[in-house]
């Protein structure tokens, strides 16, 4: 099958630029080249070499496209990582952890790769290593790199060749992230759960300021986009573009140019690039920019969406990922609650009698539609702490409590990465009844009570 592919990019008026011989397109500054190639069962590579010549000389760049097969399989394993696709065949450990990729046989060899990632106790990666095809048909070591982060946290502070006498190759100096903080998640923040990790930072995401690459003794500093995509590298001894970056909505590359462009790994969403493979890795998992898709299902399942393996709902454009595990990014601004009454210290606030309603509709402490605590309305998430509110009377009525915590934090955001979506919020509210319905029966509750929180309510209510 025949097929093509666009080379484009950026020379100056007076320059005449050629891809594998072929004049280029231009309009401006701008050039364009279209290259034939054969694609079929198999992955194809296509090497292509730009030539810009000018009054100074000539100026080249080599490249290659990497295509996987036509049609292409995607092939998953039973805890829904992905296995197989058009180009490679990847490898996972029993924490769903990418620890291998390696090119299927078919790969031509000058794009065969094999690589293993290794991981620390926080299950940030700490080495990759990346290995060529050998003469004798086998696999040679071609280059390892250990990565240091800062501490308990997730932004990469340096990398360091092991080949080298352990010399760095780059070292990164991080400032304010999208999330107005500095710094990146820690081991602390993890703990308390997803929210604390949304609320304290962005997870590095346009928080990226210089990035030194030692063996060229070269500083450069980051230009981002208002979505923490790195769109400019400046050269902090000349003051001249050292890359440039234009992104598609999923983070596909589009254009990059410049003579770091490919050297710099952070690059969408200030997240590492992967150039043997094209992924960005997150923390959590990977992504794969040309499919716009994670090869690994949501460690938080539904809480980051129905879609498992869906970027930020596919609103890359709004939205950004932490760690590949949900979009807090823009249009999940963090909602105002509405005030209470002040506590005074070591008060029980407790509610009046409700009224005498047969049934579960009234029962306890807690047990209720539409009422909580005494007037203070879950759905409003006006609860007060936890320890500050009326006890329960009994294991049934506990359950009643949880849930109308459970539900105020799907209301204001804490068990909800976007509380201004009503569609998240309302799978929330779901599956906090489904979880009183279970704790019902565990207290010893039978018949239409827990049956109903399992089945009408959320039909009905939400």
């Amino acid at each position: 099958m025949r097929d093509v592919f666009d080379v484009i990019g950026k020379a100056s008026d007076s320059t005449d630029v050629t891809v594998n011989g072929q004049l280029a397109t231009r309009r401006d500054e701008y050039f364009h080249v279209e290259i034939e190639i054969q694609t079929g069962s198999g992955a194809s590579h296509t090497p292509y070499r730009v030539d810009a010549t000018n009054s100074s000389g000539t100026t080249t760049r080599n490249g290659g496209k990497f295509l996987p097969a036509t049609p292409e399989n995607f092939i998953y394993d039973f805890d829904g990582n992905l296995t197989s696709d058009g180009r490679f065949i990847y490898t996972w450990d029993a924490e769903n952890r990418l620890i291998g990729m390696q090119t299927h046989a078919s790969v031509p060899i000058a794009a065969r790769r094999k690589l293993a990632f290794a991981y620390d106790s926080m299950g940030r990666r700490i080495r990759k290593t990346v290995m060529h095809p050998s003469t004798n048909g086998g696999w040679q070591h071609h280059h390892q790199i250990d990565f240091i982060y800062d501490l308990n946290g997730w932004n990469l502070l340096a990398e360091r060749s092991s080949g080298r006498a352990n010399a760095f190759l780059r070292t990164y100096t991080w400032g304010t992230d999208l999330g107005g903080q500095g710094g990146s998640p820690s081991r602390g923040m993890q703990s308390a759960g997803l929210s604390a990790i949304a609320s304290a930072t962005a997870g590095g995401v346009g928080g990226l300021l210089f990035t030194t690459f030692h063996l060229s003794n070269t500083t450069l500093a980051s230009g981002m986009d208002l979505n923490g995509n790195v769109t400019l590298l400046i050269n902090t001894a000349t003051s001249q573009p050292a890359a440039i970056y234009d992104y598609g909505p999923f983070g596909e590359p589009i254009r990059q140019s410049g003579e770091y462009a490919t050297l710099n790994p952070f690059r969408f969403s200030t997240k590492y690039t992967d150039n043997e493979t094209g992924l960005l890795y997150y923390g959590y998992r990977y992504y794969d920019p040309v499919t716009g898709r994670w090869p690994s299902r949501d460690p938080i399942q539904e809480r980051g969406g129905v879609n498992l393996y869906g970027m930020v709902g596919n609103d890359g454009v709004n939205r950004w990922d932490i760690l590949g595990l949900a979009p807090p990014g823009k249009g999940c601004p963090k909602p105002q609650k509405k005030p209470r009454p002040p506590v005074e210290k070591g008060e029980v606030i407790a509610p009046p009698k409700p009224p005498g309603a047969p049934g579960f509709h009234h029962y306890g402490n807690w047990g209720g539609p539409g009422w909580a605590n005494g007037g203070w309305n879950a759905e409003d998430g006006l609860l007060p702490p936890y320890d500050e509110s009326l006890a329960p009377k009994d294991d049934r009525d506990r359950c009643y409590k949880d849930h109308d915590y459970e539900i105020a934090d799907c209301i204001t955001g804490k068990d909800c990465p976007c509380p201004e979506d009503k569609k998240k919020v309302s799978d929330c509210i779901e599956k906090a009844d489904h979880k009183l319905a279970n704790c019902l029966r565990d207290a010893g509750v039978r018949g239409l009570e827990p049956w109903a929180f399992d089945t009408v309510i959320p039909w009905l209510v939400h």
